[in-house]
């Protein structure tokens, strides 16, 4: 059974991000979804406690994932303020907080605890 892009994306918020691009330019939201969707991809990878079966399952579904973030950040027209703080959180735990500065809705879309 196949998770939804936003359900996988609360899950795989636990990635670290990287800091702002070159030059001091705000990440856009494609450079923040590639960067999140790479971290998470390389988080399951690492995690030598997933089952074998198990990785290749989450890997598998980790595919819509940047689409779905991009979408995301997209439709939502996040501000420069918030994909700048994805784009240098150390932790999920940052990045969750970087999604709390959304507005109610926005981060609904998210499936983020409140």
């Amino acid at each position: 059974m196949a998770m939804r892009p936003a359900l996988l994306l609360s899950l795989v918020l636990g990635v670290t991000a990287c800091g702002k691009r070159a030059g001091g330019a705000e990440p856009s939201c494609e450079q923040v979804a590639t960067h999140v969707a790479a971290m998470a991809k390389a988080q399951v990878v690492a995690d030598v406690a997933l089952a074998k079966d198990a990785r290749a399952r989450v890997l598998t579904e980790l595919g819509p994932l940047h689409d779905a973030m991009l979408a995301i950040c997209t439709d939502h027209a996040w501000p420069a303020s918030v994909r700048a703080c994805m784009a240098a959180a150390g932790t999920g735990a940052d990045v969750k907080a970087c999604a709390s500065s959304l507005a109610p809705q926005h981060r609904g879309a998210l499936s983020l605890p409140r």
